[in-house]
């Protein structure tokens, strides 16, 4: 399934995390922008990447992201 990201809610988890987005990917085991586009951009991205990057924060997926 593919969601889009909140990113005001992805910036403001991470930053709580005192993570970079480089940290980030490399702790949710994506590659070295991965987190840079699901920041920037709006485009739709694999539900599996997105609970990568929810499960480093410690939040659930919904509260990143919504459906597309």
């Amino acid at each position: 399934m593919m969601v889009i990201v909140n990113s005001r809610k992805l910036i403001e988890k991470r930053r709580e995390k005192k993570l970079s987005q480089h940290k980030l990917s490399k702790l949710a085991g994506l590659s070295n922008n991965a987190v840079y586009r699901m920041e920037e951009c709006e485009n739709k991205v694999s539900e599996l990447r997105v609970k990568a990057v929810a499960d480093v924060l410690g939040c659930p997926v919904s509260e990143i992201c919504r459906k597309a």
